[in-house]
């Protein structure tokens, strides 16, 4: 089975899939294909999305900066450095993903951009930030619920009692 969907994700011909009719390989291929672009999709969306938080983070510290009227210390500056070297290597990265390249002209593009320019790829789009944001996404996610469970008791206990406040 493993052997079969490796098969057909490269689009090579093995004994699984030699037996199977023309309409259903391509139906697979497709499948794969498909999965494969959402897949993308849902990593440049993460991508964006970490992108844009990062953004707004470096506003919000810009506006505390102003209030109060201090300066920003070394973290601060760092945050807004990376921030802005995302920013600025986003615009290569775009074009170079957006040039329709063949898979592996893809592949040698980024092996020899990560070879001369080792940090040209955004933060956001590596797998160490996405896999952290995932991470904190589904602990926020499970307190959020864990939080909605130990309300609803609390206020079902409230209304029981008749002190509800009113």
């Amino acid at each position: 089975e493993a052997v079969g969907s490796l098969a057909g994700a490269l689009s090579l011909p093995n004994a699984t899939t030699a037996n199977e009719g023309f309409a259903r390989r391509i139906t697979k291929q497709l499948a794969y294909a498909i999965s494969g672009f959402r897949s993308a999709m849902a990593f440049c969306a993460r991508g964006f999305s970490i992108l844009g938080r990062d953004c707004i983070e470096v506003a919000s510290l810009f506006q505390q900066v102003f209030r109060r009227n201090e300066g920003m210390g070394p973290k601060d500056w760092a945050l807004v450095r990376r921030v802005t070297i995302d920013v600025v290597m986003l615009v290569p990265y775009t074009i170079i993903m957006i040039v329709p390249l063949s898979p592996p002209g893809h592949v040698f593009a980024f092996s020899l951009m990560k070879r001369c320019f080792p940090n040209a790829v955004p933060s956001p789009f590596t797998a160490e930030r996405q896999d952290i944001y995932e991470i904190y996404s589904r602990i926020a996610f499970e307190s959020t619920k864990s939080s909605a469970r130990a309300v609803v008791p609390a206020v079902v206990a409230t209304a029981s009692t008749g002190g509800g406040g009113g």
